[in-house]
Protein backbone atom coordinates (compact mmCIF):
# COMPACT_ATOMS: atom_id res chain seq x y z
CA UNK A 1 0.00 0.00 0.00
CA UNK A 2 2.93 2.82 0.88
CA UNK A 3 4.92 1.88 -2.10
CA UNK A 4 1.67 2.41 -4.47
CA UNK A 5 0.86 5.24 -2.99
CA UNK A 6 4.56 6.32 -3.63
CA UNK A 7 4.65 5.99 -6.79
CA UNK A 8 1.11 7.00 -8.10
CA UNK A 9 1.87 10.00 -5.93
CA UNK A 10 -1.68 9.14 -4.55
CA UNK A 11 -1.89 10.43 -1.13
CA UNK A 12 -5.52 8.42 -0.15
CA UNK A 13 -5.05 5.80 2.43
CA UNK A 14 -7.28 2.86 2.20
CA UNK A 15 -7.20 0.79 5.00
CA UNK A 16 -9.72 -1.89 3.21
CA UNK A 17 -12.11 -2.00 0.97
CA UNK A 18 -15.26 -0.46 2.15
CA UNK A 19 -18.89 -0.63 0.80
CA UNK A 20 -20.52 2.82 0.28
CA UNK A 21 -23.81 3.19 1.21
CA UNK A 22 -26.99 3.19 -1.04
CA UNK A 23 -28.84 6.15 -0.37
CA UNK A 24 -32.93 6.00 -1.37
CA UNK A 25 -34.55 8.44 -3.97
CA UNK A 26 -37.77 10.02 -2.74
CA UNK A 27 -39.60 10.06 -6.02
CA UNK A 28 -42.42 12.25 -5.18
CA UNK A 29 -42.00 16.09 -4.40
CA UNK A 30 -44.81 16.27 -1.90
CA UNK A 31 -43.38 13.07 -0.45
CA UNK A 32 -40.21 14.71 -0.21
CA UNK A 33 -41.61 17.77 1.42
CA UNK A 34 -43.32 15.65 4.04
CA UNK A 35 -40.56 13.76 5.25
CA UNK A 36 -37.86 16.47 4.99
CA UNK A 37 -37.99 19.99 7.00
CA UNK A 38 -35.00 21.68 5.31
CA UNK A 39 -36.36 21.04 1.88
CA UNK A 40 -39.93 22.33 2.81
CA UNK A 41 -37.92 25.30 4.72
CA UNK A 42 -36.00 26.14 1.26
CA UNK A 43 -38.49 25.33 -0.74
CA UNK A 44 -40.99 28.05 1.07
CA UNK A 45 -38.03 30.96 0.83
CA UNK A 46 -37.02 29.91 -3.08
CA UNK A 47 -40.50 30.43 -4.36
CA UNK A 48 -40.54 33.99 -3.02
CA UNK A 49 -37.44 34.77 -5.48
CA UNK A 50 -37.94 32.14 -8.46
CA UNK A 51 -41.54 30.91 -8.12
CA UNK A 52 -42.20 27.20 -7.39
CA UNK A 53 -39.44 25.04 -8.67
CA UNK A 54 -39.88 21.93 -11.44
CA UNK A 55 -39.38 18.33 -9.42
CA UNK A 56 -37.57 16.24 -11.91
CA UNK A 57 -36.29 12.42 -10.79
CA UNK A 58 -32.89 12.57 -13.54
CA UNK A 59 -31.75 15.72 -15.58
CA UNK A 60 -31.74 15.10 -19.12
CA UNK A 61 -29.10 16.36 -22.20
CA UNK A 62 -32.02 18.74 -23.00
CA UNK A 63 -32.60 20.56 -20.18
CA UNK A 64 -29.19 22.19 -20.27
CA UNK A 65 -30.71 24.55 -23.15
CA UNK A 66 -33.23 25.77 -21.05
CA UNK A 67 -32.70 29.45 -20.49
CA UNK A 68 -33.83 29.83 -17.38
CA UNK A 69 -34.51 26.72 -15.69
CA UNK A 70 -35.72 26.42 -12.04
CA UNK A 71 -35.17 22.83 -10.90
CA UNK A 72 -34.73 20.54 -8.60
CA UNK A 73 -34.01 17.02 -8.15
CA UNK A 74 -33.39 14.05 -6.11
CA UNK A 75 -29.74 12.88 -5.52
CA UNK A 76 -30.21 10.58 -2.55
CA UNK A 77 -31.98 11.13 0.43
CA UNK A 78 -31.81 13.93 2.28
CA UNK A 79 -30.25 15.87 -0.67
CA UNK A 80 -31.77 17.58 -3.05
CA UNK A 81 -29.96 20.21 -5.65
CA UNK A 82 -31.35 22.97 -7.35
CA UNK A 83 -30.77 24.45 -10.43
CA UNK A 84 -31.61 27.85 -11.34
CA UNK A 85 -30.98 31.05 -12.61
CA UNK A 86 -32.53 34.39 -12.74
CA UNK A 87 -32.12 37.20 -15.66
CA UNK A 88 -28.70 38.65 -16.06
CA UNK A 89 -27.13 36.15 -13.28
CA UNK A 90 -25.48 33.15 -14.09
CA UNK A 91 -26.65 29.65 -12.82
CA UNK A 92 -26.74 28.75 -9.45
CA UNK A 93 -26.35 25.35 -8.31
CA UNK A 94 -27.72 24.99 -4.50
CA UNK A 95 -27.41 22.20 -2.60
CA UNK A 96 -30.14 21.25 -0.17
CA UNK A 97 -29.01 19.07 2.59
CA UNK A 98 -30.14 19.20 6.40
CA UNK A 99 -27.99 21.28 8.99
CA UNK A 100 -24.98 19.70 11.57
CA UNK A 101 -26.36 19.55 14.83
CA UNK A 102 -24.23 21.31 17.25
CA UNK A 103 -22.59 17.81 18.39
CA UNK A 104 -21.83 16.60 14.72
CA UNK A 105 -20.20 19.90 14.11
CA UNK A 106 -18.45 19.14 17.41
CA UNK A 107 -17.24 15.05 16.22
CA UNK A 108 -16.69 16.76 12.48
CA UNK A 109 -14.05 19.36 14.29
CA UNK A 110 -12.73 16.31 16.58
CA UNK A 111 -12.41 14.05 13.13
CA UNK A 112 -10.53 17.13 11.42
CA UNK A 113 -8.21 18.18 13.36
CA UNK A 114 -7.14 14.83 13.87
CA UNK A 115 -6.34 14.78 10.11
CA UNK A 116 -4.51 17.96 10.38
CA UNK A 117 -2.34 16.31 12.75
CA UNK A 118 -1.15 13.56 10.64
CA UNK A 119 -1.46 16.00 7.15
CA UNK A 120 2.22 16.08 6.84
CA UNK A 121 5.22 15.26 4.66
CA UNK A 122 7.14 12.05 4.64
CA UNK A 123 10.53 12.07 4.38
CA UNK A 124 10.85 8.22 3.88
CA UNK A 125 8.67 5.01 2.80
CA UNK A 126 8.85 3.70 6.90
CA UNK A 127 7.83 7.73 7.85
CA UNK A 128 4.68 7.13 5.89
CA UNK A 129 4.15 4.00 7.06
CA UNK A 130 4.26 5.12 10.63
CA UNK A 131 1.60 7.60 9.59
CA UNK A 132 -0.66 5.62 8.10
CA UNK A 133 -0.40 3.00 10.94
CA UNK A 134 -1.46 5.77 13.04
CA UNK A 135 -4.46 7.27 10.80
CA UNK A 136 -6.46 3.57 10.65
CA UNK A 137 -5.98 2.71 14.51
Amino acid sequence: MVEQVLQQKEYVIKKDKIELPVYDITRDFNDALRKYDHLKEYIEKISKIVGMPEWYIELSREMRDIEYPNIIYPVGDPIFIHIYRLPGESLSYVAIEPQLTDKEKELLEKIQSKIVKFAVEWETKENMQDIYDQLVR
